[in-house]
């Protein structure tokens, strides 16, 4: 798995991309919702595609975690790439799932976030992700919400990339400034991650990498300590640690090899 550290430019955050990404399909990941709220979800993004703000081509699903309870964001992740491959391979009249159907394809992933009573803004159905917010200059429509910076956010990201799968969430933003990324960011085959670098008082709170100087990540840590960030080398000289972003790009060799080999048996 490869990772990619990157600065942030929070004055890109709202900013339109050049050429928005035609993605093949979206799929919202919405935990254990229930199938009204996911409707609802979609008719969210319907209106977006009727706006003009995304191809009319592109496929919007909800897909609220198998049985009814929650399987984390690994979990609804595979869970994803399944019913994409399922739908994928149905358009394409494929008699059975055809991972490698996904070839072509550039898929987005989005994990709302949880829509408890607890983090959900009082008066909306929507949770966090749909809440609107004051519209940036240029924007498209007086609507403006979390999914659609980070829309936008995404566009700019998979810009240069190959065809794969993306997976990102509405809970944390990932805004790197233009030019960051070199032309072969994410021709790296396999898995490729990124990170943010911040102070190691905040990484201790979060999820961090181990990066060695190829590129390749040694080790993910979660809420670890100075001490052991420490040993494993994971502090750079200027003391900084880089933390999980939630942000990941998958080709087709890791959709095949490392997701769509889930055992969902393990979720019954």
């Amino acid at each position: 798995m490869g990772g990619l550290r990157v600065d942030i430019d929070r004055a890109a955050s709202v900013k339109p991309p050049e050429s928005p990404i035609a993605w093949s399909v979206i799929a919202l990941t919405c935990g254990s919702e229930t199938d009204q709220r996911a409707a609802a979800y979609i008719a969210e993004l319907k209106l977006r595609q009727e706006r003009g703000e995304m191809p009319r081509s592109t496929m919007l699903l909800a897909v609220p975690d198998p049985g009814g309870h929650s399987i984390g964001s690994g979990g609804a992740t595979a869970n994803a790439l399944v019913v994409v491959a399922e739908r994928i391979s149905a358009e394409k009249q494929s008699p059975f799932i055809d991972a490698e159907l996904l070839a072509d394809e550039r898929v987005l992933i989005i994990h709302l976030g949880p829509t408890k009573q607890h983090t959900t803004p009082p008066f909306t159905w929507s949770g966090k992700a749909f809440v609107n917010s004051p519209a940036p200059q240029g924007a498209e429509s007086e609507s403006f919400t979390s999914v659609d910076a980070l829309l936008r956010q995404m566009s700019r990201l998979a810009r240069n990339a190959p065809h794969g799968t993306w997976v990102c969430s509405t809970e944390a933003h990932m805004v790197p400034g233009e030019g960051v990324f070199p032309e072969d960011a994410w021709h790296k085959g396999g898995i490729t991650v990124l990170s943010v670098p911040v102070p190691l008082p905040y990484a201790k709170q979060h999820g961090t990498y181990l990066i060695g100087s190829d590129s390749q990540v040694r080790k993910l840590m979660y809420k670890a300590s100075e001490e052991y960030l420490r040993e494993a080398g994971a502090i750079d000289t200027d003391g900084m640690v880089p933390m999980v972003c939630g942000v990941v790009f998958l080709d087709i060799l890791a959709i095949q090899v490392h997701l769509l080999s889930f055992n969902f048996s393990l979720l019954s």
